[in-house]
């Protein structure tokens, strides 16, 4: 039972995380589209960057006719290497953030954290000099990385050559190295200003599916008592007996992960193991 519990976690961990992707082939795509258009600025084809039009502006309040480019700057880098660097760790936070929320949850600290830093990117040129352009994923990114190292703060990586590194010192060393300004998004108040809001909110989301997580392990829809004394083995007609998976089945195994990510595998009783094994037959038969 505890290796069909082990075997339910796996698949979660590794569903395929068709979001990060395309949030990674947006970002190509649109770096490509610029450095085109820049090759077309260059020859005097027209005169306006595309930047200029997808960049948050350095003034206060934003143009009437850059009203969305606080969506459009998330997904824009003019620099290959602040493109690199942030899709490396967009891939690496945002699988992380996938398997422990979900790609919809990973979805919203994305954009939610990109447009709080262009929130508190505008709010920052009201107050120091304004002028200059915001582009690229730092704050999304940096939000992604906050809410899943406070979801997910022993989960352990190889970097070389660092062996069993836990990510949330990976984080710290990620937000020290972006407010020093060698993180990408560049330099000046703007850009940590940026920075700080898509932390603000990342942090801010991880708080809330931490503590919803606490509360549904805390507090099961099924009493202990009340769980299936299942043995480890099915047959073939028992499992046909067993009836389709209601949404009460798919939230209590959500429940159950829950605990397991939190607390570790070894920290359900034996009754929430075989409850886990009863569900896992149950939904994949």
């Amino acid at each position: 039972m505890a290796f069909e519990g082990r075997q339910i976690l796996n698949r979660v961990a590794v569903l395929p995380q068709r979001v990060v992707l395309a949030l990674i082939v947006i970002n190509v795509l649109v770096f490509l589209f610029c450095l085109a258009a820049e090759v077309g600025r260059a020859q005097g084809w027209w005169e306006v960057s595309p930047a200029q039009w997808l960049g948050v502006p350095g003034t206060f309040p934003l143009p009437a006719d850059r009203l969305w480019t606080p969506l459009t700057y998330m997904v824009t880098q003019t620099d290959f290497l602040h493109l690199l660097f942030n899709m490396l760790w967009l891939w690496c936070f945002g699988e992380v953030l996938s398997a422990a929320a979900g790609n919809r949850k990973m979805l919203v600290i994305y954009v939610g954290s990109g447009l709080s830093g262009a929130l508190f990117y505008v709010i920052s040129t009201a107050i120091w000099s304004g002028g200059g352009m915001l582009v690229g994923a730092s704050a999304s990114v940096l939000g992604m990385m906050t809410a899943a190292a406070m979801l997910s703060p022993d989960k352990r990586f190889h970097i070389f050559p660092l062996r069993n590194v836990k990510l949330k010192w990976i984080a710290l060393a990620g937000l020290l190295l972006a407010f020093l300004g060698t993180g990408g998004g560049g330099y000046g108040p703007g850009s940590a200003a940026a920075h700080l809001g898509g932390v603000v909110f990342g942090a801010g989301a991880g708080y809330y599916l931490r503590r919803r997580a606490s509360r549904r392990v805390a507090n099961p829809r099924h009493r202990e008592s009340e769980a299936p004394q299942m043995a480890p083995r099915f047959d073939s007609r028992r499992l046909s007996r067993l009836g389709r998976p209601t949404p009460e089945d798919y939230r209590r195994l959500d429940a159950l992960l829950d605990k397991i990510r939190l607390s570790g595998f070894d920290s359900l009783s034996q009754v929430e193991k075989n409850e886990l094994s009863f569900l896992s037959r149950k939904l994949n038969k």
